[in-house]
């Protein structure tokens, strides 16, 4: 009985290792393709980039070769398309067209720009599209790879809060507190070096409010304040 369980073994080891050898041969043995190394890619704006008035940032991806190796350069497209899970779609901003030089090689990268989303919150990822192959473009110079890897998933978030806040200096956190802040001083919590400069926030402040202005409202829509 033993010795039938080990041909048994024997056998299905063998087919495994026949059917690996075949889904390389298939993954390499045909006409060249690409695909994303990933699947998302998550792009964050901090209280630095609000205070610098960072429009976008620089973002790379990475595609890999599928099939038989290049004998020259090639070029292909790639596009964004909504994701319905997001409240808002991500503004990227892309090349007409890529080029794959490397033909040397399996893998290369290129850079795209993620515009600066316009609601400025913190921790809420509401912002997400899908940048794709677009094979069917007439410029691109490349068959469909595999389809799990023809799309990217780009989300966008704000990361305003620093883990340095201490409700004594400014009272509890919210980001209209924060911005109101970052817009007086010019610079982020961080930055802050002075005694003098806490009290030009408190105090200013309490002017906007003594000349009638409208109360700004916090992210729950009470009206902020600097106490501790």
């Amino acid at each position: 009985m033993k010795r039938y369980l080990f041909f048994a073994i024997i056998l299905v080891a063998c087919w495994l290792v026949s059917a690996c050898q075949q889904n390389e041969i298939e993954f390499y043995d045909q006409s060249p393709r690409l695909n994303f190394d990933r699947h998302t890619e998550v792009v964050s704006f901090a209280d630095s980039d609000y205070v610098r008035n960072t429009q976008f940032k620089k973002v790379t991806f990475h595609v890999v070769l599928q099939g038989n190796m290049l004998k020259e350069k090639r070029s292909f497209v790639v596009k964004t398309a909504r994701d319905t899970t997001f409240k808002t779609d991500v503004e990227m901003e892309l090349e007409k067209s890529y080029v794959y030089s490397a033909i040397d090689t399996v893998a290369q990268s290129y850079d795209f720009k993620v515009m600066r989303p316009k609601d400025v919150r913190t921790g809420r990822t509401e912002y997400g599209s899908f940048l794709e192959f677009d094979t069917s473009n007439p410029i691109n110079q490349f068959d469909r790879g595999l389809e799990e890897s023809q799309r990217l998933l780009v989300t966008v978030r704000w990361e305003l809060r620093p883990s340095s806040w201490e409700d004594w200096q400014f009272g509890t956190y919210s980001d209209a507190k924060y911005l109101y802040i970052m817009d007086l001083l010019h610079h982020t919590y961080d930055e802050i070096e002075s005694d003098e400069e806490i009290e030009k926030v408190k105090e200013t402040y309490k002017k906007y409010i003594e000349d009638g202005n409208t109360p700004i409202l916090d992210e729950e829509g009470n009206p902020i304040n600097f106490e501790n």
